[in-house]
């Protein structure tokens, strides 16, 4: 895997296993032909982008701001 580092910018993801286990079970049908997947984080949601269509949700790690009040 190949990046573009920028020294001035950190991102950091929170994934459960749930999210890694929903990558895996449908890896061969998201994957590019090269073998790989792209994902998104919005909101602390992961998405899968599947190249044909729009982005796959694949999880949610927590609950944004706007919606503690539902714990």
């Amino acid at each position: 895997m190949f990046a573009a580092r920028r020294p001035d910018e950190t991102v950091t993801a929170e994934l459960t296993k749930n999210m890694i286990e929903a990558i895996l079970k449908s890896f061969d049908s998201l994957a590019a032909p090269n073998g790989t997947v792209t994902v998104q984080f919005r909101d602390n949601a992961l998405y899968v982008a599947n190249g044909s269509g729009p982005l796959e949700f694949v999880g949610l790690a927590t609950l944004p701001a706007a919606l503690d009040y539902i714990k």
